[in-house]
């Protein structure tokens, strides 16, 4: 950690005395490691990891959520000033696009919305992301669309991530009696019921992804944490692993999660 060998800043060490805690130490003794934004990445990751194969404890893989986007700064720890290889911990940061959707400018019409980029542009943007992170073993994986949440609505999850939010939903309401037999019905009969709507009025792709993940989680303040640790235990507790391994391989929303996984855990 001493400024003649790493790429630490003057600013980085003040910074990582007053953030690194024993929650995120651990890194110094991982095989491999994965830097996240957020309580959902944090809480989602390892269920995904487990369920294709690539459990993370086995692999000596610590989560480190750093709860904000100074990646850069816990990103420098890896890197020698003297050895284009780093540390040899291969490190994966994973970050939102956070390229709005066309369903944004019915709530702030100033926002530039991804359809309002160039592909140029939108190339540019994700550079922007990655050029300073990257090397000496530190990879970025930017989620494609906008948010982790918003992204997994938008691909073959979207039914159980309703779900998990509206089982979040329940528990934010009722922390003493928690979800009841009868509460999970209910929420899968209004899933079901929802659904038939949307698809029946012409919604299409983006716009329930809008409704599931801004409409509905967002705009009710519903925990992001919770929703996470819902969504985990409906993946978890699905008795089909090897359908439900297919299934996460074969989404595109989640490529860029199995590849950060894929990354840390080689």
């Amino acid at each position: 950690m001493g400024d003649t060998f790493t790429l630490l800043e003057k600013g980085d060490y003040g910074f990582l005395e007053r953030f690194l805690d024993t929650t995120k130490s651990n890194l110094f003794f991982a095989k491999g490691v994965i830097l996240v934004e957020g309580d959902a990445e944090n809480l989602i990751l390892p269920t995904i990891a487990k369920i294709i194969g690539k459990d993370l404890s086995k692999h000596g893989v610590s989560i480190v959520n750093i709860g904000s986007t100074a990646f850069l700064r816990y990103a420098r720890i890896f890197k020698r000033i003297r050895n284009e290889k780093g540390l040899g911990v291969p490190v994966s940061c994973i970050t939102d696009n956070d390229l709005r959707p066309a369903e944004y400018k019915a709530i702030d019409y100033s926002t530039k919305t991804i359809n309002e980029y160039t592909a140029q542009e939108l190339e540019d943007h994700k550079a922007l992301k990655t050029q300073d992170l990257d090397g000496q073993g530190v990879l970025t994986f930017v989620s494609p669309n906008w948010t982790l949440e918003y992204d997994i609505c938008l691909g073959g999850f979207y039914k159980e991530f309703y779900q998990a939010v509206l089982y979040a939903e329940k528990i934010k309401n009722s922390n003493k009696i928690g979800l009841t037999e009868k509460k999970i019905q209910e929420i899968d009969a209004k899933t079901a019921t929802d659904f038939v709507s949307w698809k029946s009025n012409g919604r299409t792709a983006s716009q329930i992804a809008f409704d599931i993940y801004y409409n509905t989680m967002i705009s009710k303040d519903i925990s992001k944490a919770i929703v996470a640790q819902c969504f985990a235990t409906i993946l978890d507790s699905n008795a089909d692993k090897e359908n439900l391994k297919k299934r996460i391989l074969e989404d595109a929303q989640f490529g860029y999660i199995i590849n950060a996984i894929n990354h840390a855990t080689c």
